[in-house]
């Protein structure tokens, strides 16, 4: 993950911690489980809406 990703996601969890201060998610965390989600999605057969998300999303970071 690329330093500037990683902060974004640190900003994102602040943020979110200031509506709901019980929620206590370090960066670590989040990552597992959108690993998790992605997961889950490819045995419930969703892998061709998921790969055309990833290339989207890597073509954007050009």
């Amino acid at each position: 993950m690329h330093r500037r990703s990683a902060l974004r996601g640190e900003v994102f969890l602040m943020d979110i911690g200031q509506f709901d201060p019980s929620l206590n998610m370090k960066l670590e965390e989040l990552v597992s489980l959108l690993f998790l989600n992605m997961v889950e999605r490819i045995r419930t057969g969703d892998q061709a809406k998921m790969v055309r998300e990833i290339l989207q999303h890597f073509s954007s970071l050009r």
